[in-house]
């Protein structure tokens, strides 16, 4: 389990919602972003623009009495499907990339597995320049 999996934690946030009997629950977006620009002034009257940037990650999921009623493990069901849609956010982009990367070491095909990997890492880390 991916370091980030295992920090995922479930919070009560104590709100409590009315779901109609015709509907199921569901689940929230899993990202949301913000961006704040300021301007800051210094003493010295210098100005500079402050830029605070950022994302939050994170799902929510509703747990009604009938269905904690009905199951014991219904509230944990309900929390490790909600921290796999987290992680399916976070990494599942990056799935179709595994397959190939295995399927080409699978054919013993290491320079494919190892172009394939730069492929992936550049996504990851460089595309945004």
């Amino acid at each position: 389990m991916s370091q980030i999996a295992k920090a995922i934690v479930a919070t009560d946030t104590g709100e409590r919602k009315f779901i109609p009997s015709n509907l199921s629950p569901l689940f929230t977006d899993v990202f949301s972003s913000k961006s704040e620009i300021s301007e800051v002034y210094s003493t010295d009257g210098t100005v500079a623009i402050k830029y605070r940037i950022g994302t939050k990650i994170g799902a929510d999921c509703m747990v009604t009495d009938y269905d904690r009623l009905k199951s014991d493990n219904a509230l944990q069901h309900a929390i490790n499907r909600t921290k796999r849609q987290v992680i399916e956010g976070i990494f599942g982009e990056f799935r179709p990339h595994f397959r190939r990367i295995e399927k080409a070491i699978y054919d013993h095909n290491m320079e494919e597995a190892g172009r394939l990997l730069y492929q992936m890492e550049y996504q990851m880390f460089e595309e945004l320049e």
